[in-house]
């Protein structure tokens, strides 16, 4: 699932820079049973956010308490790697390891996508 995520971000990246309303909606309407790329989707849009930077993201770079997110990881590839794997590490610079405050609206669907995701996970 993690290589479409950034596949898709990648693609819809090379597209256009800034998504008018229409257009978020319409990719929203497409994924709307899918939590993990909405929640990478609106991430992504509500905070400027790198594709690599959103897909390495867990539960723990999330600061609910403070309303932040806390940007420490990257996904990269390593296109020599006959494997065609996806690796997490470090931001590539210092300055890319930082704290992005969370809009109230990005705070809210993100809670109410942990809140389901947690349900989910108890109910199996």
């Amino acid at each position: 699932m993690l290589s479409f995520v950034i596949a898709f971000f990648v693609y819809i990246r090379k597209m256009k820079g800034e998504y008018s309303k229409n257009e978020i909606d319409i990719i929203l309407d497409r994924f709307k049973d899918d939590d993990t790329f909405t929640c990478a989707f609106i991430t992504s849009c509500f905070t400027g956010m790198r594709t690599g930077e959103v897909c390495s993201l867990t539960w723990d770079d999330i600061g609910f308490e403070n309303r932040v997110i806390n940007v420490r990881h990257t996904v990269y590839d390593k296109p020599k790697d006959d494997k065609g794997r996806w690796y997490i590490g470090t931001t590539k610079t210092k300055q890319g390891t930082r704290q992005i405050n969370m809009s109230a609206t990005l705070y809210n669907a993100i809670l109410n996508i942990f809140y389901s995701i947690k349900c989910q996970t108890r109910e199996m």
